[in-house]
């Protein structure tokens, strides 16, 4: 949070609705195994996990320890629902799921996929001031560092 504060970032998931995204259609593409460093984002959630999925409240403590023993005791857990916007992907439904996952060290996650196809325009945004095509450059050198 910190870090985030300092680079003047809000540390939180992109908000799939503040983007404006100019959607053209949309498909189901069923079930399949996503990169969790993929997903940026949210669909209603954006301010509850930080861009790592760690949970920003207290708030939250309960169902993410409830998910964590889920895993942990080999309870079996339906896949996440995420949106696929271009390569990347958004959370529908799951983000507890994904953050016990990101805490355990999970590189990938089951998802059912919905893929949504957009027209990008040069003010198409991803919660920030920057087109959507740097700040995917932009989030892949920060991973790297």
């Amino acid at each position: 949070r910190l870090w985030s504060c300092l680079c003047g970032r809000s540390g939180c998931l992109v908000n799939l609705y503040g983007c404006g995204l100019r959607v053209t259609g949309s498909h189901y593409a069923g079930l399949q195994t996503v990169p969790i460093n993929r997903i940026c984002g949210s669909e209603g959630k954006s301010n509850d996990f930080d861009t790592r999925f760690r949970p920003l409240s207290e708030r939250l403590r309960d169902r993410w320890v409830s998910v964590f023993v889920a895993r942990y005791t080999n309870i079996s857990l339906p896949a996440v629902e995420l949106v696929q916007v271009g390569d990347r992907y958004f959370v529908r439904d799951g983000h507890h799921r994904i953050s016990v996952a990101v805490a355990l060290g999970q590189r990938d996650i089951d998802a059912e996929v919905t893929v949504w196809e957009v027209v990008e325009t040069p003010a198409m945004t991803l919660g920030t001031s920057q087109p959507v095509h740097r700040l995917f450059r932009l989030t892949s050198i920060i991973r790297l560092i």
